[in-house]
């Protein structure tokens, strides 16, 4: 069933953000040197646009894209130690993969933008604006389908250390660092509480 004008819009913007966000996580600043042109006319609310994408913008354009400039795939990555980003990047990519690309619900789509960047870089707030709505109404309409941004959020984390601990060799402290814990003592704790069992003891459980 095709996504209707309204729904197919607001995708649209979510999957511009989206990339946005990857591209800067990687430039470690705001990508304004890009075009972003979008199918659609100009929406009633279009001056609120420049407030969440940062390059210049165009509508009723023949295709929705972001067109990049060929000198950022020479850019460095301002994210870290090159191999464990990566590594990091597949496994959100696997769980990408398990989100239905074509769901509208709001638990799917937070879901996807928490897998589209590096964990712990974004908040609440973040997310809310980011789908063009308030921190309050994003509640509102997450506990109508019965989940939180919280609960999502742990999910995303528990998912990921889980795979992390499973399927690398990256040190508790490295996989902690990835996720976001700045204190390998508080990563401890929240896989206990997923878990109810230590990263350690997972990890040695796994491999026997």
């Amino acid at each position: 069933m095709h996504a209707q004008p309204e729904e197919r819009r607001l995708l649209l913007e979510c999957f511009a953000l989206v990339i946005q966000s990857v591209v800067e996580s990687v430039l470690g600043r705001e990508l304004d040197e890009a075009l972003v042109t979008f199918e659609y006319e100009q929406p009633p609310y279009h001056q609120v646009y420049p407030q969440y994408l940062h390059s210049p913008i165009k509508f009723s354009q023949p295709e929705s894209a972001i067109f990049l400039p060929a000198g950022l795939a020479r850019a460095s990555n301002a994210s870290g130690e090159p191999e464990s980003y990566a590594l990091a990047q597949e496994m959100c990519r696997k769980l990408l993969d398990q989100v239905p690309p074509a769901s509208l619900s709001m638990t799917d789509r937070v879901r996807r933008l928490l897998l589209s960047q590096p964990a712990g870089t974004v908040t609440e707030v973040d997310i809310a604006r980011a789908l063009f709505v308030s921190k309050r109404t994003l509640a509102r309409r997450l506990e109508k389908e019965g989940s939180s941004y919280r609960g999502i959020r742990e999910g995303v984390l528990s998912e990921l250390a889980a795979r992390h601990l499973r399927e690398s060799d990256l040190s508790v402290e490295a996989v902690a660092a990835l996720l976001g814990y700045h204190d390998t003592a508080n990563f401890r704790r929240a896989f206990r509480r997923w878990f109810h069992i230590t990263p350690s003891a997972f990890r040695r459980q796994v491999d026997g």
